[in-house]
């Protein structure tokens, strides 16, 4: 191609603008070629979705063959009757290009960041395979492929392990997003394998990737957006939290947290790209591929959030049972669920309390405990945490409460103790065995239950 245009520059007819249509045409021709080689495994599996890029590539080929006849036989005339036409074809494909490299973009992300939210050995085998598929390019040396093959599996694992981390953390999303951008933009540089090559030195540098790690993580133009996504983040999740607190559950905070992800590595990612191409920054552009890349890993992320705590729901159901069934002996085996009617009067305790229940048992509240007195006078302590999950109170301000939540108990048919929060609990046959909500576990007197508290469904099977 380089020929025709220079042949074409040297016709005495030709004019500036169609020779620059020409070098315009054979630069996106080596571009759209080099956006091809550069498209990983993972990459060519979404080209069946778009094929605009295709065409419009056949089209500049097309017209390519098209220019080199009428250069061949000197109809320079011809060629200036083109120059809208290339023009077009140009525009065009540039576009299609455009598109098809968010589109393979987007969806490798989406599959990589979906597999990284499911649970278990599934999760970092799903991780490490799409991540491999998304590194090594089906034009490259087998070699080269067998290596990143090899990173992009590293890189899938690493991301992985980091994002389980991040989740298992007290950190709010706003945090745990940022943490997932500023991590995950550090283990692609690290464990990318062009980052390692030296141009000057024409050869791999263990230097040169540390470098291109550290300046990728210290960029202050991408650290100035991830600042901006978290604020924004921040603000959005206090909102919600404040005004629907019940959305705020952990499925959603995952989905939450790889959409604030996903906004900050879209921004990124169409800087970066603008930057390399040397075009202007259009940020209509950077926030329109912020929001699709956002919403791409917020439905990407929901299919493994909800595995993943289906699988926690299950663990934790199995961790119950077997608790329950350790105290099988002492009963029939079989918890009933209750709620316990009637209202107390609380207060927090300043200093430790020691008390006796009503089956004798000397026990002990400390500090920061609540205090409970029914209405027979009696009194008891309740851990802070547990008194948040299963008292409600009357009316703000009365220090009035009633038990919201349901209990499940299990009536001795033999004299029993356990070891209760507040220490050695015990109780003769006929009294109940009560499993509070952090799987504590506590015996109340008979007459005192039976008195408090009225069954509201038929025995769980186990």
């Amino acid at each position: 191609m380089a020929d025709v245009i220079t042949t074409a520059q040297a016709g005495p007819q030709i004019t500036k603008e169609t020779a620059e249509a020409l070098m315009n045409m054979q630069s996106e021709i080596q571009q759209h070629q080099y956006a091809d080689s550069k498209r990983s495994y993972l990459g060519k599996a979404f080209d069946w979705v778009y094929s605009s890029d295709e065409k419009s590539f056949k089209q500049l080929e097309e017209i390519e063959h098209r220019v080199q006849y009428h250069v061949k036989n000197g109809e320079v005339e011809a060629l200036e009757k083109m120059r809208d036409e290339i023009n077009q074809a140009v525009a065009k494909d540039k576009n299609a290009l455009k598109w098809q490299s968010d589109i393979s973009q987007l969806g490798g992300a989406g599959l990589k960041i979906g597999s990284l939210f499911f649970g278990g050995k599934i999760g970092y085998i799903a991780s490490a395979g799409f991540f491999a598929a998304d590194e090594a390019k089906p034009g490259d040396k087998i070699g080269a492929q067998a290596v990143d093959l090899t990173l992009g599996a590293t890189k899938g694992v690493a991301f992985k392990f980091m994002l389980d981390k991040t989740m298992g953390t007290d950190m709010n999303i706003a945090l745990k997003g940022g943490a997932m951008s500023i991590g995950g933009r550090a283990l692609d540089t690290a464990l990318t394998r062009e980052n390692y090559y030296d141009q000057k030195e024409q050869g791999y540098s263990l230097w040169t990737g540390v470098k291109n790690t550290a300046a990728e993580v210290a960029n202050p133009e991408h650290l100035a957006i991830d600042a901006a996504v978290m604020g924004t983040a921040y603000l959005g999740g206090w909102a919600i939290g404040a005004a629907a607190p019940k959305l705020m559950t952990p499925f959603a905070q995952k989905i939450e947290t790889s959409a604030i992800s996903g906004a900050a590595r879209g921004a990124i990612s169409e800087l970066t790209a603008a930057r390399l191409s040397g075009e202007q920054v259009n940020w209509g552009r950077v926030g329109a591929k912020s929001l699709a890349t956002s919403i791409v890993y917020g439905f990407a992320a929901a299919p493994g959030a909800w595995y993943s705590d289906y699988q926690a729901h299950q663990q934790a159901q199995q961790k119950i049972d077997q608790i329950q069934h350790q105290h099988d002996g002492a009963g029939d085996g079989n918890y009933l669920t209750y709620k316990k009617a009637g209202q107390v009067k609380a207060e927090q305790l300043t200093q430790d309390l020691t008390w006796k229940s009503t089956n004798g048992d000397t026990l002990t509240g400390n500090a920061g405990d609540w205090k409970l007195t029914g209405p027979d006078g009696s009194t008891w302590t309740v851990k802070p945490d547990i008194f948040a999950k299963t008292y409600g109170e009357v009316t703000p301000g009365s220090g009035i409460y009633e038990k919201t939540a349901l209990a499940r108990a299990m009536k001795l048919k033999v004299d029993y103790s356990v070891q209760s929060l507040e220490g050695a609990s015990s109780g003769k046959a006929g009294d109940y065995l009560i499993m509070g909500p952090n799987n504590e576990f506590y015996i109340v007197n008979a007459a005192k239950f039976e008195g408090m508290y009225t069954q509201v469904q038929q025995p769980a099977k186990n």
